[in-house]
């Protein structure tokens, strides 16, 4: 097995706490629980969706800077450019989940707070509001 370089070890790092994170995410929208929608009364639900938020508005963010402003100007110097725009595609989808979680609240009648990110009003189907919780948010 290669040895990685500092660099490669930290990205590879980075990549496998998203996986697990997301992984969590899909066991509990897919597995036993799936007849459920994530629930903000759930504390379980509330940590599992408050991690997520952690990870793309931190960890995520850095990542994706480190490799637009760093790795991916390498790799085009060597001709690979369809690669790294493959992967900048696939750095603006994932930039888009956050807004979907803006309309969360982070515990009952709270938002949670989205740093670099817009809202935006549609939530997915996977996630259920109390009826005293408003979704919407208004246009500034």
């Amino acid at each position: 097995m290669a040895q990685e370089s500092p660099t490669g070890e930290i990205l590879h790092r980075d990549h496998l706490r998203a996986l697990e994170t997301m992984n969590t995410l899909e066991q509990r929208i897919m597995g036993p629980g799936k007849a459920r929608p994530l629930s903000v009364d759930d504390a379980d639900d509330q940590a599992l969706l408050a991690t997520i938020l952690a990870m793309l508005d931190e960890d995520v963010e850095r990542h994706f800077a480190f490799e637009e402003q760093v790795l991916f100007p390498e790799l085009d110097k060597r001709h690979v450019g369809e690669v790294t725009r493959a992967l900048i595609q696939e750095h603006d989808a994932v930039r888009s989940w956050p807004p979907r979680f803006a309309t969360l609240p982070s515990r009952r009648g709270a938002k949670p707070s989205m740093r670099r990110h817009g809202a935006r009003s549609a939530t997915p189907p996977w996630i259920s509001f109390p009826a005293s919780c408003s979704t919407s948010r208004k246009k500034r």
